[in-house]
């Protein structure tokens, strides 16, 4: 539970990467392809950071059993 609040927090913590600042660049665009390339660099750093995750997770788990 404490997860869940703390991420719902985050989303609306000012300057907050990557939420907030895409529900401000949408917020303040109008031109909605200018909004394409930092979604797709919030995206690509996501993916790092869950392919990391998934990573260092299953070396724990591995190293455990």
């Amino acid at each position: 539970m404490a997860a869940l609040a703390l991420a719902m927090v985050t989303l609306f913590v000012k300057g907050m990467p990557p939420v907030n600042r895409l529900f401000n660049l949408m917020a303040t665009t109008s031109d909605s392809a200018k909004l394409l390339a930092p979604a797709a660099g919030m995206l690509a750093i996501a993916a790092v950071i869950l392919a990391g995750s998934t990573a260092v997770t299953q070396y724990i788990i591995s190293r455990k059993e």
